[in-house]
């Protein structure tokens, strides 16, 4: 992560690695917003913050910081450049260990509900998270959804996503510069990468 936020002696601490900073590798006013999002999450909720998932925590920081394009680009990319399929990233939102791979589903859930119930929902759902309501009831209140068919609807939402992704051409420019490249044809594999990597900066 480019950024943490934690709480020390009652006091909200964010805390930034450095070297994303001076590289240039991070959107310093959306990780600023991400992480005090997580602040402002902390001291609303109290306790529960800390009983809440991950994937909550994480889900509303990302959506509200506005990330949800840059966790889709650099998170497919990324699988890509390491030859793992973009799909391995939805794996159904409460699964553990959650890690920053799962940011992405996490983040579409809210995305699934703008898209199908309106961005009124979301504002709604969050307001009464913040509030301290139990998330689950909030999420089937605001879907008519019962849980379990909620979170299968948001696997299946969040491969269509990835898909769509996938179809503007990325994937298969990779897909041809990794194949040039393993029959040995460097020079015309070369500037495929180049180009991808062009693209995609935060993908290795």
């Amino acid at each position: 992560d480019f950024a943490t936020s934690r709480e020390e002696n009652g006091n909200p601490i964010i805390v930034f690695r450095k070297e994303f900073i001076l590289t240039g590798q991070t959107d310093m006013e959306k990780t600023l917003s991400h992480e005090f999002i997580h602040v402002l999450m902390r001291q609303m909720l109290w306790d529960k913050y800390k009983y809440a998932p991950n994937w909550l925590r994480e889900g509303i920081a990302n959506y509200i910081a506005e990330e949800l394009n840059d966790k889709a680009r650099n998170l497919v990319s990324g699988c890509i450049f390491q030859e793992e399929h973009p799909l391995s990233l939805i794996n159904g939102l409460e699964t553990e260990p959650h890690t920053s791979k799962d940011y992405l589903e996490d983040t579409l859930l809210f995305e699934y509900i703008k898209q199908k119930y309106g961005i009124e929902k979301v504002k709604t759902a969050i307001k009464d998270i913040f509030k301290g309501k139990e998330y689950k009831t909030v999420f089937m209140e605001t879907t008519n959804e019962e849980w379990d068919n909620l979170k299968e609807n948001i696997v299946a939402f969040s491969i269509n996503y990835i898909n769509n992704l996938l179809s503007k051409g990325s994937y298969s420019e990779y897909n041809s510069a990794n194949d040039l490249y393993k029959a040995r044809h460097f020079s015309k594999a070369e500037p495929l990468f180049v180009s991808f990597i062009k693209k995609h900066p935060d993908s290795f």
